[in-house]
């Protein structure tokens, strides 16, 4: 879902995609209540198992990970 909405590329009508994809063009809340509609439609149909995957994969793409060293 959030790699669709970074590349434009959600399956809805092609302005829609082509706003979403537009990171410097202006967003409102009502764009953001429709789009969030839209979109959450789509991809939570009552099994959230696939979209945690790929959420988790797609957090782990924007962080580092880190190791915390055990205290002195």
């Amino acid at each position: 879902m959030l790699l669709g909405a970074l590349e434009g590329t959600w399956p809805m009508e092609a302005e829609a995609c082509k706003v979403a994809a537009d990171k410097a063009g202006p967003m409102s809340v009502t764009w953001n209540s429709y789009l969030a509609t839209k979109a959450f439609g789509m991809y939570i149909a009552g099994n959230i198992e696939p979209m945690e995957k790929q959420y988790k994969l797609f957090c782990n793409k924007i962080t580092y990970r880190m190791r915390i060293a055990p205290g002195r």
